[in-house]
């Protein structure tokens, strides 16, 4: 029996990318037309943390807790599982995180930088282009257009984009609720990696930014004026 050290990471992967794209096409096509919308509601994320509203967390965060309850259950529980026996606890920490999000945002645990600064409007920028960005990918690297994987329906631009919103928050719980999507992050590239995607490269890029704005210490609020 071979030691341990000499297996790599390839010796884990117990799927193709070809399979792994046939799942995302699989989800894109029952799901369909949801990416529209889903693109749109983080279009709008990203408005809303450009101009704060008042209250706007309690609609952002809930709504974004739903679509990672959704990824748990339409992608990994029901597809990915099927083919990787480790998402059968990720897709329960899915479901966590969704409930966590919905918790936090009806509550007001956080609410959005105000004023704005610098630091939100990045994260805005980082999640407009995850939004729009992370679809055009897969014809770049060995998929097809219908394994484009969109916001709110696929983990990987999911968990980025969730990053980059609560880089855009203040409020200590930020962090907590940072702890699911960073360490799909790593699972995500490491798995794209492995895959032989370039793509994994921007799993951590995307990562490190939305934390370092997220560390970014937000001014605090300025009093309003009646």
């Amino acid at each position: 029996m071979s030691e341990w050290w000499t297996y790599g990471l390839s010796d884990f992967l117990m799927f193709s990318p070809r399979v792994y794209h046939r799942l995302i096409a699989a989800t894109n096509a029952a799901l369909w037309p949801a990416q529209i919308g889903t693109t749109l509601l983080g279009l709008v994320a990203a408005a809303l943390i450009v101009a704060p509203r008042r209250g706007a967390t309690r609609v952002v965060l809930p709504v974004l807790g739903g679509l990672w309850i959704v990824v748990a259950w339409a992608f990994l529980w029901e597809r990915y599982a099927t083919i990787n026996w480790g998402i059968l606890y990720a897709a329960p920490a899915f479901a966590l995180q969704g409930l966590l999000l919905i918790v936090a945002g009806l509550a007001r645990m956080v609410e959005l930088r105000e004023p704005r600064d610098a630091a939100s409007v990045a994260a805005a920028a980082l999640l407009v282009a995850i939004v729009l960005g992370w679809p055009l990918l897969a014809p770049f690297d060995g998929g097809a257009l219908d394994t484009a994987e969109s916001f709110g329906l696929l983990p990987d631009p999911t968990a980025l984009g969730t990053l980059a919103i609560l880089a855009a928050l203040r409020g200590g719980l930020r962090f907590v609720l940072a702890i699911v999507p960073v360490a799909w992050a790593l699972v995500a590239a490491a798995t794209l990696y492995t895959l032989g995607a370039w793509t994994w490269v921007l799993v951590p890029a995307a990562t490190t930014l939305a934390v370092a704005l997220a560390l970014i210490r937000p001014r605090p609020p300025s009093p309003r004026r009646w």
